[in-house]
């Protein structure tokens, strides 16, 4: 074939599905649009912004067009349907993504991703712990109505543009890449002497597809990074303890800080003013439940979640977190319980090991057994009854682990409790744009979920006072990340490392014996199991390697390290926070769950809130040694500034 024949091929007109293609352009630019209007940018550098938008969109869709008619000019006619079961697609998932970002302040590659971060997707498990009540069948049935409605819309635009006889060459499209992808590099070239930096590396990082050459350099200063493994040895001896007083650890979901209030939570706030040690600022280890579980109770950063997973030998020999293994080799017998599947994420598994191997009692709603007949809270008062119950068969010596559901979307209290707030929405739906009385009444309804579980918290602790436990009880209640309504744009959790979403209450009430213990500042989950063993009396070397620090030693401020694979329109993937300093950093692929080697800091503020100013990377590398000086101790093995 020769060049004319070549030239004659591409002005072939043949008939193109163009009305199609504008709609694909049109939602592609409308998703783009809403992140435009909400970034922090003057008008003009938002029009240019757009306007590059507009040109990488029209570069893509020249793009598919050029290869569906390609595809339909030289594929076997049986075969040319094959490209158009994915391009059809294509808009409803761009609205997706938008419906998503709006909502959740996440994008559709992010949940996709989050759905299969352990390598498998079950989707009954994540249903039901996304509080969705339709069910496997239910969510299957959805997705084949939303084939056909997509392909619906695909085939009405096939006859528009039938009907109207658009007849387009191969040409056209080449000419369409060719002039887009210019005028792109001109928009970033000429916008690269003119906006701020901070607005080009936002852009940078909001939107996920860029086809120019012109990349701004990324936030303050990127470093390579080795991060301290945080573990002690597997194979240390323990001598039994000869005083082992019960611990009841109540992990609570989506509690954040502020809820502890007399109106709201009376008897866990007169629990944390009264009793438990202080602490100004308790931190989640991260903002979903299974990097929150495995920091706890591991006492690790939540970068190793997956490759901690990924390195053990053999599962049905896994004895799960070391810090309770020791307490088992020291004389505890452990006992767990969740109202919720504890195969969400493998977080039973990573935590407990496999099956009764750590564990003495193990109950979960799984496998339809009968908490799975029951509601979200009505299996709380079984569960609270079977604590009872084996707190009664059992003199002392129990680590008691127990995990309450009811502050967890849809919010859920039993239906006789008596709720503090009378107006409230009767299923909360999270509605797009809300007002601020739609917020409030989803807020009330969550506080009434908070409500009900500090009542069964409070009727149990009036249980271990009549049977004279209490006193000597050591007693830890936490959140296992918050819960956000709309203060950074977003609903529920998994989505920002802000106040909302990782600052939960972590009580801990210590034995009479020992009292209340020193006020601490900046507590984080990682410093829960260090402390509690060394109370105990445990030997250093189980837990002095750990990343979390013994809060009954003799510095009164540590670094609060909460890390992600979840983040917003942010990003941020890891924040340290120390004494009102604060420094967050983001990685790329941050979905992946791998541990990163090179991390950039997008932010760093002091106690007002305003920015710290250094010279370049090597200058804030220092400042992060100097205000977050026990993060080189227990979290970076090494952090060196990029200068090339």
């Amino acid at each position: 074939m020769g060049l004319n024949d070549v030239l004659r091929w591409l002005d072939k007109k043949n008939h193109v599905n163009i009305v199609f293609f504008f709609v694909l352009l049109a939602s592609l630019l409308i998703n783009n649009l809403t992140l435009i209007v909400g970034m922090d940018a003057s008008a003009g550098e938002k029009l240019s912004i757009f306007m590059g938008r507009f040109l990488t969109h029209l570069f893509l869709v020249s793009v598919v067009c050029l290869l569906v008619e390609l595809s339909m000019r030289s594929a076997p006619k049986y075969l040319r349907w094959v490209p158009w079961l994915i391009v059809a697609l294509v808009p409803f998932l761009v609205i997706v993504d938008q419906l998503l970002g709006v909502m959740w302040n996440r994008t559709l590659l992010d949940v996709a991703n989050a759905l299969t971060a352990t390598g498998r997707l079950d989707l009954a498990v994540e249903l039901e712990t996304s509080g969705l009540g339709i069910g496997p069948l239910g969510a299957w049935l959805i997705a084949a109505g939303v084939l056909l409605f997509a392909f619906a819309i695909f085939a009405v635009c096939h006859w528009i543009s039938h009907r109207y006889k658009t007849r387009l060459s191969l040409g056209f499209f080449v000419l369409l890449v060719v002039i887009s992808w210019l005028g792109v590099l001109a928009e970033q070239g000429i916008g690269a002497t003119w906006k701020q930096i901070t607005v080009r590396q936002g852009e940078q990082t909001i939107f996920d597809v860029h086809i120019g050459m012109f990349t701004p350099p990324q936030g303050l200063g990127s470093f390579d990074v080795v991060f301290h493994q945080g573990q002690v040895p597997a194979t240390l001896e323990v001598p039994e303890l000869e005083k082992k007083p019960d611990v009841f650890i109540f992990m609570l979901e989506s509690l954040r800080s502020d809820a502890l209030k007399p109106d709201i939570a009376p008897f866990m706030t007169r629990f944390r003013d009264n009793e438990c040690q202080e602490f100004d600022g308790s931190w989640a280890a991260s903002n979903s439940t299974h990097l929150s579980w495995f920091s706890f109770f591991h006492s690790r950063l939540p970068v190793f979640w997956r490759e901690a997973l990924e390195e053990i030998p053999k599962r049905d020999e896994f004895h799960g977190a070391l810090a309770l293994q020791y307490l088992k080799k020291a004389g505890y017998q452990i006992e767990a319980r969740a109202i919720c599947d504890l195969s969400y994420k493998d977080f039973g598994f990573s935590n407990f090991g496999h099956e009764k191997n750590l564990l003495h009692i193990l109950e979960q709603a799984r496998d339809d057994n009968e908490l799975t007949k029951l509601g979200i809270a009505q299996r709380e008062v079984v569960i609270m009854n079977r604590l009872v119950q084996a707190v009664v068969s059992r003199p002392s010596g129990g680590v008691y682990v127990t995990a309450l559901d009811s502050p967890h979307y849809n919010y859920y209290w039993h239906e006789e409790f008596d709720p503090p707030f009378k107006d409230y929405d009767q299923d909360a739906q999270f509605p797009l744009n809300p007002s601020e009385e739609e917020v409030q009444r989803v807020v009330n309804r969550y506080w009434n979920s908070v409500a009900w579980v500090d009542w069964q918290i409070e009727q149990f602790c009036k249980f271990l006072k009549a049977q004279g436990r209490y006193d000597e009880s050591i007693i830890i209640l936490t959140g296992d990340h918050g819960e956000e309504f709309q203060e950074q744009g977003s609903w529920f959790h998994c989505s920002s490392l802000r106040p909302e979403q990782v600052a939960v209450p972590i009580l801990i009430k210590w034995p009479t014996s020992m009292g209340r213990g020193q006020a601490r500042k900046d507590v984080n989950h990682i410093d829960v199991m260090p402390t509690l063993m060394h109370a105990l009396g445990m030997p250093p070397a189980s837990y002095q390697q750990l990343a979390g620090r013994n809060l009954w030693n003799d510095t009164p401020s540590q670094t609060s390290v909460s890390t992600t694979d979840y983040v917003g329109k942010t990003p941020e993937t890891m924040v340290l926070r120390r004494d009102g300093y604060e420094a967050a950093f983001y990685w790329e692929r941050y979905w992946e769950s791998e541990v990163p080697k090179e991390i950039v800091l997008k932010k760093f503020t002091d106690p007002d809130g305003k920015v710290v100013h250094c010279l370049d990377a090597v200058a804030y590398a220092e400042a992060l040694k100097t205000h977050f000086p026990d993060a080189f101790e227990r979290f970076f093995k090494s952090l060196e500034a990029v200068t090339e």
